[in-house]
């Protein structure tokens, strides 16, 4: 299946076609399987996580995110330590995510 980027709909990132591509074939799940939110949602929040990802830094890591089918924040600040350990994350990226989450979380409460 030929992305989106690829067809030059939108202009995307190198870094944010691998998420891009994923979001669009898990919308054409067959039935029954859970499928991507409609192709607005879908690119804000693939543009929402690219971002994310940029402000910490961690861009190259997207196409490792998304191969493991963490595509979005909520995903990715759900990790604890030991799963972000088991992704091959460094230390830094760790406490990078960690301290995202729980600005995050401060900032809906």
């Amino acid at each position: 299946m030929e992305s989106r980027a690829a067809r030059g709909n939108f202009v995307t990132p190198p870094f944010a076609a691998c998420v891009v591509e994923a979001l669009e074939v898990k919308a054409s799940a067959p039935e029954g399987k859970a499928s991507a939110p409609s192709a607005p949602l879908q690119d804000l929040e693939t543009d929402e996580f690219m971002d994310f990802l940029g402000r910490l830094n961690m861009s190259k890591r997207a196409e490792l995110f998304v191969s493991e089918h963490i595509d979005n924040i909520d995903l990715l600040c759900a990790l604890d330590d030991e799963e972000m350990k088991d992704l091959g994350l460094k230390l830094g990226e760790r406490k990078k995510v960690r301290r995202q989450s729980i600005e995050r979380a401060n900032r809906k409460s």
